[in-house]
């Protein structure tokens, strides 16, 4: 569901109007109009409202961000910043919700040591979703010539060593 179906829902089942609720969130009645119909004021495109609107609506709500997202399907569109849209709808929202609840408890220094730990769980056959071959060669530093078998029971050896992380 999108999110201004569970918008509907929700007014229908709290019996409570456009204009209440846009004051719940601090948007305005024809935002909240827009949202349920799912069009912006060209009726061309659908809305892509930003995270900061998803955080506003869960307030009104009375809801968790992470319970609103994880409410709404893959086909709901979030902005975040240009940079970032086409990831955020390439992957699954209530997935970075939760990755980032957790990068939120880390200082910069531990935020930067998480990267390199997705980094590494990449590197291991069990964890990515590149052929073993392939990410063993990428590993190894050279992309075009697969790596021998040497260098791939090395990297078996290291996945299994629990000091190699």
């Amino acid at each position: 569901m999108k999110i201004g179906e569970f918008i509907n829902i929700y007014r229908r089942e709290h019996n409570i109007s456009m204009e209440e609720l846009a004051n719940r969130c601090g948007l305005s009645k024809a935002y909240i109009s827009k949202l349920e119909s799912d069009v912006d004021k060209n009726k061309t495109k659908q809305i892509k409202p930003s995270i900061q609107t998803f955080n506003k609506i869960a307030k009104g709500l009375n809801i968790s961000l992470t319970d609103l997202l994880s409410a709404l399907d893959s086909e709901q569109e979030v902005t975040l910043e240009p940079e970032y849209d086409s990831i955020l709808n390439a992957i699954n929202k209530s997935f970075l919700v939760e990755i980032n609840s957790y990068l939120e408890m880390l200082n910069d220094v531990g935020k930067q040591e998480a990267v390199k730990r997705v980094e590494e769980l990449t590197y291991l056959p069990k964890y990515s979703k590149i052929n073993n071959s392939l990410s063993a060669a990428a590993r190894h530093g050279n992309i075009n010539e697969l790596p021998d078998s040497e260098a791939i029971d090395e990297d078996i050896r290291n996945a299994k060593d629990p000091d190699f992380l």
